[in-house]
C-alpha cells in the first residue's frame, strides 16, 4: 500500500506530539512536510523528523499531490480559514484543540466536511486515554450507579512568557483563556463519558495578568442526566496539578493529580459496597486496558485508519460540537450573569461569537428579560 503524506502546519511545540505520532505509523505514512510562519522552526522540525519539505506559507503544502493529510497545529484563530483551505484543496484534516473560535464556523466546516467526504477530526486525546476508556466502561456497564457529581480541576501554573506570546493573550486569536484552551480537554472527557450538559452558570476573569482572555474560571454544570458538576481552573497555582472524579450512587473514581496525565495514568476506584468494588476491579482486569503514556498517538492511528477505510474518525464535527456548545454557554453565562441552557441556537448572537460585542444592544435586552 502505498503511504500517506503528511503535512504539519505550524512547528510549534504540539506539533512534536503530531510529528512522533504519525513517525510511528511509517508503514502507512510519510511526514512529508513542515509549514510555520517561521521558517526556522519549521525547517527545525523537518529535520528532526526527517521530513523533506520545510515552508514558511501553508498553501505550498496543499498544492502537492504527495500530501494527503494537513495536520494543524497552528494558533486558534488561524485554524477556521486553513481547515476551510484544506478540505477544499482535498486534504483530509487533523486539527488541534480548540478547533474553531465558534459555532457557526463549526457548521461551515460541517457543510465542507459532509460536501467534500473528507476525513476532518477534533485533537482530543484525552478521550484515548486507559482511565478514560475505563470510566465510559464502567458507566456504560451501569456499574456507577446513577452519576451524582463530576468535577474537572486544571490547577497550572503559567508565566507572563507564556502569555507574551501574541496570539495567547489576544481574544480574537485565542478565542477564550484557559477554559477553552486548557480545561476543555478534561470537559470533552466528562462530556464524553457522562453525556451531555443541559445548563451552565459560569464566571471568568484575568486576576492576575494584564490580559484579554481568563486566566481563571469557575463553572457548575448540570448534566442532562440530572447530575452536577463543576470545572475550576487556574494557571496561577503554585504547584500544578490536574484532578477529575465521578460520583456515582454505586461508585466514585478518583484520578491522580498528574497535572497532563489525568487521563493516562491510573485511577483510584472506591464503593462503599466492597462487593461491588471487587466486582469493578474484576471488569477492570480485562487486557484491553492497557496503560500508555500520555500523547497523541492513539488519536493519530484512529484518524490515519478512518481515511484508510474511508470513515469520519472518533472525533468528527458532531463530537467537536459537544464541548464547544458548553464552552460557549460558559461565556454567554459569564457575560449575562445568569444560568444558560443548552443548547445554544443559532438565532443566539453568542452563536456566531463567544464575546459578540457587537451585539451590547441585544445582550443588555436579554440580561434584564
Amino acid at each position: 500500500m502505498e503511504t500517506l503524506g503528511i503535512g504539519i502546519i505550524g512547528a510549534g511545540g504540539i506539533s512534536e506530539g503530531h510529528g512522533e505520532s504519525f513517525a510511528r505509523l511509517k508503514d502507512k505514512v510519510t511526514v512529508m512536510a513542515f509549514s510555520d510562519v517561521d521558517l526556522d522552526r519549521a525547517s527545525y522540525r523537518a529535520e528532526q523528523f526527517h521530513a523533506p519539505i520545510a515552508t514558511n506559507t501553508y498553501e505550498n503544502l496543499l498544492k502537492r499531490d504527495d500530501i494527503h493529510i494537513i495536520s494543524i497545529c497552528s494558533p486558534p484563530g488561524e485554524h477556521f480559514q486553513q481547515i476551510v483551505d484544506s478540505l477544499t484543496a482535498g486534504k483530509h484534516v487533523l486539527c488541534e484543540k480548540p478547533v474553531v473560535l465558534n459555532l457557526l464556523q463549526l457548521d461551515e466546516i460541517e457543510a465542507l466536511v459532509n460536501k467534500t467526504g473528507l476525513c476532518f477530526g477534533g485533537a482530543f486525546q484525552w478521550r484515548f486515554g486507559t482511565s478514560i476508556q475505563q470510566l465510559k466502561d464502567l458507566h456504560d456497564q451501569g456499574l456507577f450507579g446513577t452519576i451524582i457529581y463530576a468535577t474537572n480541576n486544571l490547577f497550572w501554573h503559567r508565566t507572563q512568557e507564556y502569555f507574551d506570546v501574541p496570539w495567547r493573550h489576544s481574544r480574537a486569536q485565542s478565542g477564550g483563556g484557559i477554559m477553552f484552551t486548557l480545561a476543555c480537554h478534561g470537559l470533552d472527557a466528562l462530556i464524553y463519558v457522562l453525556g451531555d450538559i443541559a445548563s451552565v452558570s459560569a464566571e471568568v476573569a484575568a486576576l492576575k495578568y494584564q490580559i484579554e482572555i481568563e486566566d481563571t474560571g469557575a463553572a457548575i454544570l448540570r448534566f442532562a442526566n440530572g447530575a452536577f458538576g463543576a470545572i475550576n481552573a487556574t494557571v496561577n497555582a503554585h504547584q500544578q496539578r490536574s484532578h477529575l472524579e465521578i460520583v456515582g450512587t454505586k461508585l466514585e473514581a478518583i484520578s491522580s493529580d498528574d497535572p497532563y496525565g489525568v487521563a493516562y495514568a491510573p485511577w483510584q476506584f472506591h464503593s462503599v459496597d466492597p462487593h461491588h468494588e471487587r466486582r469493578v476491579q474484576q471488569f477492570l482486569a480485562n487486557p484491553k486496558y492497557q496503560f500508555e503514556p500520555a500523547s497523541h498517538r492513539r488519536l493519530v492511528e484512529d484518524f490515519v485508519q478512518a481515511v484508510i477505510e474511508n470513515r469520519q474518525p472518533a472525533i468528527p464535527v458532531s463530537e467537536i460540537r459537544r464541548s464547544l456548545q458548553v464552552l460557549t454557554a460558559i461565556y454567554k453565562s459569564h457575560r449575562l450573569g445568569c444560568k444558560v441552557a443548552l443548547p445554544i441556537e443559532k438565532s443566539d448572537p453568542f452563536y456566531s461569537s463567544l464575546n459578540p460585542n457587537e451585539f451590547y444592544g441585544e445582550l443588555a435586552q436579554m440580561k434584564s428579560s
